[in-house]
């Protein structure tokens, strides 16, 4: 899922339930696409599933912790394989 919270859009990699409340992990998306020769960023190409109004990099060197309450409307859906390829690629940059 990628959704927009206060003041990111986020890839939603993953979701837990923690005292009652819904908990989401995401990584952040930028439309800084200069950037994607930085290791842990990945591009993704705007599509109409994505829904994003442009192409974007993934930043995969960090996972959020973000509470329904903190994500105000979804806009589209990204494919599963490629949800684990950006998960791999955090497990992978940090060893």
């Amino acid at each position: 899922m990628v959704a927009i919270g206060y003041y990111h859009i986020f890839l939603i990699v993953d979701v837990n339930c923690y005292k009652n409340k819904t908990l989401y992990y995401g990584m952040i998306l930028s439309s800084k696409i200069e950037k994607v020769s930085y290791k842990s960023n990945i591009l993704i190409e705007k599509d109409n599933i994505n829904n994003l109004r442009k192409n974007s990099i993934i930043k995969t060197d960090a996972i959020y912790k973000i509470f329904t309450q903190n994500i105000l409307i979804k806009i589209g859906n990204i494919d599963k394989n490629k949800v684990e390829i950006y998960k791999n690629n955090l497990i992978n940059n940090i060893n």
